[in-house]
């Protein structure tokens, strides 16, 4: 199963075991952060070591901007290294 939570703005995680899964929209301010944890099974081949989190402005242009808390920019592309979990 993979898994999100959205720190302050959603009450619990979502969990899903495969495709996309889409949450409840929620509302920010400016200036206002949100921390974002995701968790990815890539143990199962069914899943693609592929993810992505989308976000969607309110259409006017520059209404939108994100920033990763390690400072990694959205052209570019940094495999996470894979971490092994006991059960």
């Amino acid at each position: 199963m993979h898994g999100i939570y959205v720190d302050g703005k959603l009450d619990h995680v979502f969990v899903w075991h495969y495709g996309d899964y889409p949450l409840p929209p929620f509302t920010m301010k400016a200036g206002e952060t949100v921390s974002i944890e995701s968790e990815w099974n890539f143990t199962d081949d069914a899943h693609a070591p592929d993810w992505s989190i989308t976000a969607y402005g309110d259409g006017q242009k520059g209404s939108l901007h994100l920033t990763h808390d390690k400072g990694l920019k959205s052209h570019s592309w940094h495999p996470e290294k894979r971490q092994k979990h006991s059960v």
